[in-house]
Protein backbone atom coordinates (compact mmCIF):
# COMPACT_ATOMS: atom_id res chain seq x y z
CA UNK A 1 0.00 0.00 0.00
CA UNK A 2 1.16 3.65 -0.91
CA UNK A 3 0.90 6.42 1.96
CA UNK A 4 0.80 9.71 0.76
CA UNK A 5 4.24 11.08 1.29
CA UNK A 6 3.40 13.30 4.48
CA UNK A 7 2.19 10.27 6.17
CA UNK A 8 5.39 8.79 5.63
CA UNK A 9 7.43 11.78 6.84
CA UNK A 10 5.01 12.55 9.86
CA UNK A 11 5.53 8.42 11.00
CA UNK A 12 9.50 8.64 10.37
CA UNK A 13 9.33 11.45 12.19
CA UNK A 14 7.19 10.42 14.97
CA UNK A 15 9.18 6.92 15.57
CA UNK A 16 12.75 8.48 15.09
CA UNK A 17 11.44 11.04 18.39
CA UNK A 18 9.68 8.74 20.56
CA UNK A 19 10.52 7.08 23.37
CA UNK A 20 8.74 3.89 22.83
CA UNK A 21 10.17 2.59 19.97
CA UNK A 22 13.72 1.94 19.74
CA UNK A 23 15.87 1.88 16.67
CA UNK A 24 16.64 -1.75 16.69
CA UNK A 25 12.41 -2.25 16.02
CA UNK A 26 12.43 -3.74 12.43
CA UNK A 27 9.18 -2.37 11.56
CA UNK A 28 9.79 1.40 12.44
CA UNK A 29 13.34 0.88 11.12
CA UNK A 30 11.72 0.23 7.60
CA UNK A 31 9.45 2.86 7.55
CA UNK A 32 12.18 5.52 8.53
CA UNK A 33 14.52 4.25 6.13
CA UNK A 34 12.00 4.14 3.55
CA UNK A 35 11.21 7.83 3.92
CA UNK A 36 15.17 8.64 4.05
CA UNK A 37 15.59 6.53 0.88
CA UNK A 38 13.35 8.40 -1.29
CA UNK A 39 13.57 10.73 -4.04
CA UNK A 40 13.93 14.17 -2.00
CA UNK A 41 16.55 12.94 0.55
CA UNK A 42 18.27 10.35 -2.09
CA UNK A 43 19.23 10.95 -5.87
CA UNK A 44 18.41 7.99 -8.36
CA UNK A 45 22.19 7.07 -8.78
CA UNK A 46 22.83 6.77 -4.93
CA UNK A 47 19.81 4.71 -5.10
CA UNK A 48 20.75 2.29 -7.92
CA UNK A 49 23.56 2.11 -6.39
CA UNK A 50 22.55 0.29 -3.28
CA UNK A 51 20.28 -1.67 -4.92
CA UNK A 52 23.33 -2.75 -7.44
CA UNK A 53 25.08 -3.73 -4.01
CA UNK A 54 22.35 -5.96 -3.20
CA UNK A 55 22.38 -7.60 -6.44
CA UNK A 56 25.81 -7.95 -6.50
CA UNK A 57 25.63 -9.86 -2.92
CA UNK A 58 22.92 -11.71 -3.93
CA UNK A 59 25.14 -13.26 -7.36
CA UNK A 60 26.92 -14.23 -4.65
CA UNK A 61 24.88 -15.64 -2.85
CA UNK A 62 23.37 -17.78 -5.40
CA UNK A 63 27.28 -18.85 -6.63
CA UNK A 64 27.76 -20.41 -3.37
CA UNK A 65 24.51 -22.20 -3.05
CA UNK A 66 23.58 -25.84 -3.29
CA UNK A 67 20.71 -27.25 -5.88
CA UNK A 68 18.86 -28.20 -2.99
CA UNK A 69 18.71 -24.65 -1.30
CA UNK A 70 17.90 -22.59 -4.48
CA UNK A 71 15.34 -24.84 -5.25
CA UNK A 72 13.91 -24.19 -1.86
CA UNK A 73 13.79 -20.72 -2.08
CA UNK A 74 12.68 -20.87 -5.63
CA UNK A 75 9.47 -22.75 -3.96
CA UNK A 76 8.90 -20.09 -1.52
CA UNK A 77 9.47 -17.18 -3.70
CA UNK A 78 6.95 -18.65 -6.18
CA UNK A 79 4.38 -19.31 -3.05
CA UNK A 80 3.79 -16.43 -1.41
CA UNK A 81 2.85 -13.38 -3.81
CA UNK A 82 4.55 -9.67 -2.71
CA UNK A 83 2.65 -6.54 -3.58
CA UNK A 84 5.67 -4.38 -5.63
CA UNK A 85 7.81 -2.60 -4.40
CA UNK A 86 9.28 1.55 -5.18
CA UNK A 87 13.23 1.74 -5.12
CA UNK A 88 13.11 3.46 -1.69
CA UNK A 89 10.90 0.55 0.14
CA UNK A 90 12.86 -2.07 -1.73
CA UNK A 91 16.38 -0.53 -0.26
CA UNK A 92 15.27 -0.49 2.89
CA UNK A 93 13.70 -4.14 3.03
CA UNK A 94 17.58 -4.87 1.80
CA UNK A 95 19.38 -3.12 4.79
CA UNK A 96 16.34 -4.08 7.61
CA UNK A 97 15.77 -7.70 5.68
CA UNK A 98 12.34 -6.76 7.03
CA UNK A 99 9.65 -9.30 5.43
CA UNK A 100 6.57 -8.01 6.83
CA UNK A 101 3.71 -6.31 5.61
CA UNK A 102 4.52 -2.93 3.87
CA UNK A 103 1.67 -0.98 4.78
CA UNK A 104 1.30 2.51 6.43
CA UNK A 105 -1.18 2.09 9.27
CA UNK A 106 -0.27 3.51 12.51
CA UNK A 107 1.04 1.26 15.10
CA UNK A 108 2.29 2.28 19.19
CA UNK A 109 3.20 5.55 19.42
CA UNK A 110 1.95 6.63 15.96
CA UNK A 111 -1.38 6.32 17.75
CA UNK A 112 -3.07 9.24 19.37
CA UNK A 113 -3.90 8.51 23.30
CA UNK A 114 -7.00 10.92 22.49
CA UNK A 115 -8.71 8.73 19.78
CA UNK A 116 -8.62 10.93 17.08
CA UNK A 117 -5.85 10.62 14.67
CA UNK A 118 -2.83 13.99 14.19
CA UNK A 119 -3.13 14.77 10.35
CA UNK A 120 0.25 15.27 9.31
CA UNK A 121 0.67 19.51 8.49
CA UNK A 122 1.91 20.65 5.31
CA UNK A 123 5.60 21.74 5.60
CA UNK A 124 6.16 20.76 9.41
CA UNK A 125 8.72 18.33 8.45
CA UNK A 126 10.74 20.91 6.77
CA UNK A 127 14.26 20.74 8.01
CA UNK A 128 13.55 17.46 10.51
CA UNK A 129 14.88 15.10 7.85
CA UNK A 130 18.06 15.73 6.46
CA UNK A 131 19.68 14.78 3.19
CA UNK A 132 21.08 10.57 3.25
CA UNK A 133 24.72 10.11 2.67
CA UNK A 134 25.80 6.69 1.14
CA UNK A 135 28.99 5.70 1.99
CA UNK A 136 31.43 3.31 0.07
CA UNK A 137 28.45 1.29 -2.12
CA UNK A 138 30.03 2.49 -5.29
CA UNK A 139 33.56 1.15 -4.46
CA UNK A 140 32.28 -1.88 -2.92
CA UNK A 141 30.16 -2.74 -6.31
CA UNK A 142 33.74 -2.03 -7.97
CA UNK A 143 35.56 -4.41 -6.01
CA UNK A 144 32.62 -7.27 -6.60
CA UNK A 145 32.67 -6.46 -10.00
CA UNK A 146 36.41 -6.89 -10.46
CA UNK A 147 35.90 -10.15 -8.40
CA UNK A 148 33.25 -11.73 -10.54
CA UNK A 149 35.70 -10.72 -13.53
CA UNK A 150 38.70 -12.65 -11.66
CA UNK A 151 36.69 -15.68 -11.13
CA UNK A 152 35.26 -15.71 -15.04
CA UNK A 153 39.50 -15.64 -15.45
CA UNK A 154 39.88 -18.73 -12.93
CA UNK A 155 37.31 -20.66 -14.31
CA UNK A 156 38.70 -19.79 -17.76
CA UNK A 157 42.46 -20.16 -17.43
CA UNK A 158 44.49 -23.56 -17.73
CA UNK A 159 45.85 -25.51 -14.30
CA UNK A 160 49.08 -24.14 -14.56
CA UNK A 161 47.47 -20.09 -14.92
CA UNK A 162 45.29 -20.63 -12.34
CA UNK A 163 47.91 -20.77 -9.04
CA UNK A 164 49.75 -17.87 -10.59
CA UNK A 165 45.93 -15.96 -11.08
CA UNK A 166 44.95 -17.19 -7.53
CA UNK A 167 48.71 -15.92 -5.90
CA UNK A 168 48.01 -12.13 -7.72
CA UNK A 169 44.51 -11.99 -6.63
CA UNK A 170 44.68 -12.47 -3.19
CA UNK A 171 47.95 -10.03 -3.17
CA UNK A 172 45.84 -7.69 -4.45
CA UNK A 173 43.29 -8.21 -1.38
CA UNK A 174 45.76 -8.41 0.83
CA UNK A 175 47.02 -4.82 -0.15
CA UNK A 176 43.60 -3.05 -0.38
CA UNK A 177 42.03 -4.91 2.54
CA UNK A 178 41.01 -2.30 5.56
CA UNK A 179 38.59 -3.39 8.49
CA UNK A 180 37.78 -0.61 10.61
CA UNK A 181 35.50 0.09 13.47
CA UNK A 182 34.28 3.36 14.79
CA UNK A 183 31.94 3.76 17.94
CA UNK A 184 29.62 6.21 17.42
CA UNK A 185 28.45 8.38 20.63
Amino acid sequence: MNAPLSEKKYQAIKLYNSGFISLTDIKAMFRILSVVTDEPYSTKTEQEDVLRTEYLLGKIERLAMTRDAAKQIAILRFSRPTPPMNRAEAISAFVTRFEGARTWERFGPLIARSGRKSEPRPGSSKGKIAKTRYIGFDKANRYFEELFLALEQLLASSEKQKATLVAQKSAIVKATTRVTAQRSE
